[in-house]
């Protein structure tokens, strides 16, 4: 399983902005993103999408294991 460290909390962007959610990274490997995008969550490697809009992190978190299962502890 794919463990994750917050890095971001979530904030109020203000008035017509609503809420951002907070943004995740992969424990282990920093340089991945894990955070909400629109409608759905998204994974980036670098600023590269490498798991596209789903809906749950946890959706996310199973495909990413799938791509690079070395980042499963």
């Amino acid at each position: 399983m794919i463990k994750l460290k917050k890095m971001n909390d979530a904030y109020w962007a203000g008035n017509g902005f609503g809420n951002e959610p907070a943004e995740w990274v992969v424990k282990g490997a920093e340089n991945i993103v894990v955070r909400r995008s629109g409608l759905g969550w998204i994974a980036t490697e670098n600023g590269t999408r490498i798991v596209n809009g789903l809906g749950t992190k946890k959706e996310v978190l199973e495909v990413l294991e799938w791509k690079r299962p070395e980042l499963a502890s």
